[in-house]
Order: structure tokens, then C-alpha cells, then sequence
């Protein structure tokens, strides 16, 4: 839900919350916790998808990944960083 009043300090959206039904077709009431201040009907334009984010899977620093390569087909330089492809 987007934040009231745009201060520049102020979280861009707040919240995940869930849509407990369609008040119209631009319109939904929203679950939300007992300490959010603020109306719970708000407009489709103050609202947008959660996407959930994956936690990258943790791997040990000290391991290193080795590939065995056949064959080095174009290798390319750019600054300082240099680039195969194999």
C-alpha cells in the first residue's frame, strides 16, 4: 500500500496485506494488524503485486566454483576484465 503524503524520507510502499474482498472494481478492503493506522478500503491506483523474494541458497566463501573446459572458442577484453567464451 502506498504511504500517504510523499515525504522523501518515507518507505515508497508499506507492507504486505492481504485483500479480503472487492469493495467495487476499483476498490479493496485490506487485512491489516491493529497498530496500522489509516483506512482499510483504498483505491486499485495505492496498491501493487508482492512478489516474494528467494533467499539465494548460502554457500561457503572458501569454495571456489571449477569447470573443465574443452575448448576456448572468443575471448574478449573489456577495461581490465576479461571475458571467454568457451
Amino acid at each position: 500500500m502506498k504511504p500517504g503524503k510523499n515525504k522523501s524520507l518515507m518507505r515508497k510502499w508499506l507492507g504486505s496485506y492481504k485483500a479480503i474482498d472487492a469493495i467495487a472494481s476499483n476498490a479493496y478492503r485490506l487485512e491489516v494488524s491493529e497498530g496500522i493506522r489509516g483506512h482499510t478500503v483504498v483505491h486499485t491506483t495505492l496498491l501493487k503485486s508482492f512478489i516474494r523474494q528467494v533467499k539465494p541458497q548460502d554457500r561457503n566463501e572458501d569454495e571456489e566454483d571449477t569447470w573443465e573446459v574443452d575448448e576456448i572458442v572468443n575471448l574478449r577484453r573489456i577495461k581490465e576484465l576479461e571475458q571467454y567464451r568457451v
